[in-house]
């Protein structure tokens, strides 16, 4: 399994190459309405009269916090998956980084890379880093896209039992089924084959992961300038990675080393 990171150029040059670490992202910040708006949870159950209350305080501000609870603290880092290139080609990426809308949506329209990983490596990097911490929850996996039309319908708080210990009934309707909640989006991102690392509960507020021992390679997009090249080929130099670039040529986007900005050679045998 191969796994894909478009990202901005100013983002691997000053932050990612550098440290050899990849931050985690805040759910709220996504670019899916699905996942970034507030989740308004419906209020049900039993009262003793019909003057009686379903709160004991604001329904707005117990739905508020239960959102805060579903969602507050959740990070996650988000991949394109691909299996490797079955048609023999020597760079074995496949279609992983030959998507041009994602080029154009997340590597600031061709000017910044596509981080390549080893699948398997960061799942297990992933796992030594993030399953021994206490209080907090590790998942990743496939996202599924829901058809065309199909949304997900309101949770429900059931009163009393919700307002009695909030934290313990959203934790406990989020470790039901984890990936309804967090690894289904609409359909119209299936394009991007997602692969999603999350990290849920006892969080800090920046979370990152070492990728140095996964990183397999760097591929520049076709607008990438020039003048920062010999930086990040020199950064790649010291992770032990591939530089590499991508050129669409009438058309067919195809993947080849990049020249040594230095000598203007090439750096090694083709790809």
């Amino acid at each position: 399994m191969k796994l894909f990171h478009y990202t901005s150029r100013d983002a691997a040059l000053e932050h990612i190459l550098p440290t050899g670490r990849l931050r985690f992202g805040r759910l709220p910040r996504t670019n899916d309405p699905r996942e970034f708006a507030p989740v308004w949870f419906s209020i049900a159950g039993f009262v003793g009269d019909d003057d009686e209350p379903l709160t004991t305080g604001s329904p707005f501000g117990l739905i508020e916090e239960a959102d805060e609870l579903l969602r507050g603290s959740v990070h996650v880092m988000c991949l394109t998956e691909d299996q490797p290139s079955p048609t023999g080609e020597r760079h074995g990426y496949g279609n992983g980084p030959r998507r041009a809308r994602m080029w154009a949506q997340y590597s600031g329209n061709h000017t910044g890379v596509c981080l390549c990983f080893d699948g398997q490596a960061l799942v297990e990097l992933a796992d030594r880093q993030f399953r021994k911490r206490q209080g907090l929850s590790m998942i990743h996996g496939q996202v599924r896209y829901a058809a065309e039309g199909q949304y997900p319908p309101a949770p429900t708080l059931i009163q009393p039992a919700a307002e009695q210990n909030l934290r313990a009934y959203i934790d406990s309707m989020v470790e039901r089924d984890p990936r309804d909640w967090f690894f289904v989006k609409d359909w119209d991102w299936s394009s991007e084959t997602e692969y999603r690392f999350l990290l849920r509960g006892d969080t800090n507020d920046e979370e990152f992961i070492d990728i140095r021992n996964a990183l397999e390679a760097v591929i520049v997009g076709p607008r990438f300038h020039p003048v920062y090249r010999p930086g990040l080929y020199k950064l790649c130099e010291e992770l032990g990675v591939k530089a590499l670039e991508i050129q669409w040529q009438m058309g067919a986007p195809v993947v080849v080393r990049m020249l040594d900005p230095g000598g203007r050679r090439l750096a090694g045998p083709p790809v």
